[in-house]
């Protein structure tokens, strides 16, 4: 990933930097005690908007990466988004992961076919 030379991405790495401290910092705990946060539904649908969505969104925005290598960010968030939520609060929404999960090996098994076929239509050259 090489960054961007615009004064936007600049910008962008330090609104995913907040993005990602923000959710961090969230599911803590002596924070959610210091603050007198009571998680609902809505803040842990934020937060897997912010990781399937936000965060590889400002990633495209601050580096240079391919729209497929934005998917697999979208993957990822779901799966950092699994780590960072609490069991208790997570497992309603377990659906996502796997969805996402599931999504990216359907796209690796279509790029795997597509490298077979590739493979298979190569014109075959023997000794003459």
């Amino acid at each position: 990933m090489i960054l961007r030379q615009t004064v936007f991405s600049k910008w962008a790495v330090l609104l995913l930097g907040l993005v990602l401290l923000s959710n961090i910092m969230l599911y803590q705990p002596a924070v959610q005690e210091a603050l007198m946060i009571k998680l609902q539904s809505g803040v842990i649908l934020g937060s897997f908007l912010d990781m399937a969505v936000g965060a590889p969104l400002l990633v495209y925005a601050a580096f240079r990466v391919s729209k497929k290598q934005i998917i697999g960010f979208m993957i990822a968030g779901l799966v950092l988004a699994r780590f960072l939520i609490p069991e208790e609060f997570f497992t309603p929404y377990e659906i996502l992961l796997y969805a996402g999960v599931g999504f990216e090996a359907l796209l690796f098994l279509a790029e795997l076919t597509l490298i077979g076929y590739l493979l298979w239509k190569f014109p075959k050259s023997g000794p003459k």
